[in-house]
């Protein structure tokens, strides 16, 4: 334990202003600020945020720098760094002095970043513009709105004409927090296919910022074209990413499926695709949409829950047709039947009804043979119950 901490900041503020001029100071205090602060954060270290706002303007615009702290001709870009760490972290008063220089650093910073042939410079000029860019989301219910959109813009710009992997992966990782930015929503839609590119991307962690920042900009607008690009993605992706995008993929479905039909499709077409990476959480989720809902949250509940048990069996029947059919997609395929496709007892069916359930009977009854001896207990136990049942049904009807 640290103690009360909270009364340390004076002092420190104290030393800042003492050792500004001495960099290698002001960034080992730089240091000690960020680390007390990440764990022990109190108003009373809001006061520091003058004094590291007053360092950073006079490094980063004023080039107030001396010859040896100089790194492609950046002024000391690792306290610069530091300092806009520290003020994702501290407050700034509204309508302060303070806030304005910070806007107008950060502004210069923003304007003034460019990518030159030089890979080094580039790096540590980028590093410093995309914390500044944390800074401005950090600052966004105070900050100009120009600065905002200004901001969306050049995140954009540096993922749309960027090659470079260092700078791409901040763009991305920029993009998953400015999306509470006014306008921002609207700004990554018109991305949308640059962003579906970098799934394509050699680069492991860019791939998954992009699964990251896709998953987090997809709505009900934009669904449809977003999982559709995933599941393609999925069927060629490699296994150290798999289990993540099966995962979101299922989620983002049953969030913003415009229908219920559409969603049970989303899940039969994944389980087919990447049945090792299904969890029973997910399968059973589908089983108990496909229960259906009670008519106390739906009054139309009883309608719909029968429409979607009856295009679930004409699924469950394409599904089974799959020669090499997952054994998790085969739980799926038993319980639905067993609940819903064999069960008619007594009641009265039309014609096109029974074919449609002799159909799905044969069909499983077909798994049932094929499958059985390679089958998981668990498997196994489902195969039976739906076999008994199965006779069950088949002995009430020949007795009437």
């Amino acid at each position: 334990s640290f103690g009360n901490v909270s009364n340390w900041a004076r002092p420190i503020a104290v030393m800042l202003r003492k050792f500004q001029n001495d960099l290698g100071m002001v960034l080992s205090i730089m240091n000690f600020i960020e680390g007390i602060i990440s764990v022990d954060y109190s108003q009373e270290w809001d006061e520091l945020a003058r004094e590291v706002i007053d360092i950073l303007h006079r490094l980063a615009k004023q080039k107030k720098c001396p010859p040896d702290y100089l790194y492609y001709k950046i002024p000391c870009p690792w306290v610069q760094s530091k300092a806009l760490k520290i003020l994702c972290v501290l407050s700034v008063e509204r309508n302060s002095s303070t806030l304005r220089k910070l806007t107008e650093t950060l502004k210069y910073i923003i304007d003034n970043t460019s990518i030159s042939g030089i890979r080094n410079k580039n790096n540590v000029e980028s590093a410093i513009l995309f914390e500044a860019i944390q800074v401005v989301i950090r600052y966004k219910s105070v900050i100009e709105l120009d600065l905002q959109y200004q901001v969306l813009s050049i995140v954009v710009l540096f993922l749309t004409t960027v090659n470079e992997a260092n700078i791409r992966y901040l763009a991305l990782d920029s993009m998953t927090h400015i999306l509470v930015l006014p306008g921002a929503e609207d700004a990554m839609n018109e991305q949308l296919k640059n962003i579906l590119k970098s799934l394509e991307d050699l680069d492991m962690s860019i791939r998954r910022r992009a699964l990251d920042l896709l998953y987090l900009m997809c709505n009900s607008n934009n669904v449809g074209e977003v999982i559709e690009e995933l599941l393609q993605y999925n069927e060629k992706t490699d296994m150290q990413i798999r289990e993540e995008l099966v995962l979101k993929i299922a989620i983002l479905a049953e969030t913003f499926a415009p229908t219920m039909t559409w969603y049970l499709d989303v899940i039969i077409r994944l389980m087919s695709k990447s049945g090792d990476y299904i969890t029973d959480d997910i399968w059973w989720r589908l089983c108990q949409v496909v229960t259906g809902f009670s008519e106390e949250t739906d009054p139309n509940a009883e309608r719909v829950n029968k429409e979607l048990q009856e295009y679930s069996i004409d699924a469950m029947v394409n599904a089974a047709e799959d020669p090499n059919i997952h054994e998790n997609l085969i739980k799926l395929i038993l319980y639905i039947s067993s609940e819903f496709g064999i069960r008619k007892g007594k009641e009265e069916i039309s014609p096109d009804e029974a074919e449609r359930v002799a159909t799905l009977r044969r069909v499983i009854f077909d798994i049932l043979v094929e499958k059985f001896l390679g089958a998981e207990g668990e498997t196994k136990c489902m195969m039976l119950s739906f076999f008994g049942k199965l006779a069950s049904e088949i002995l009430i009807e020949r007795e009437i």
